[in-house]
């Protein structure tokens, strides 16, 4: 995931906020709530009893849900905007 994050922050989220001019800083706080909630998962892997495992996955799976319901919402429908050559030229 970590390099999915990465390219979305360095390439993707920047282009589209320089093409659209929209704000992608709910998108990376959604990026850092997932680390945030990998972490937790980890400790509890570690450390904890499993229901605390448990209590972790389901954090963990209420975020990315979250944060992908976000992605859905703004960066496909700018995606399906731009034309197949910008699409190609930029991301290709």
């Amino acid at each position: 995931m970590r390099g999915h994050e990465a390219y979305e922050e360095h390439k993707l989220y920047p282009y589209l906020a320089r093409r659209w001019g929209v704000s992608f800083a709910d998108a990376e706080a959604g990026h850092e709530a997932l680390r945030l909630c990998d972490r937790d998962v980890q400790a509890a892997l570690q450390h904890e009893p499993t229901s605390s495992l448990v209590d972790a996955l389901r954090a963990h799976h209420d975020v990315l849900l979250a944060h992908l319901r976000y992605e859905e919402d703004l960066v496909i429908p700018l995606l399906l905007e731009l034309s197949r050559e910008e699409f190609h030229q930029t991301f290709g």
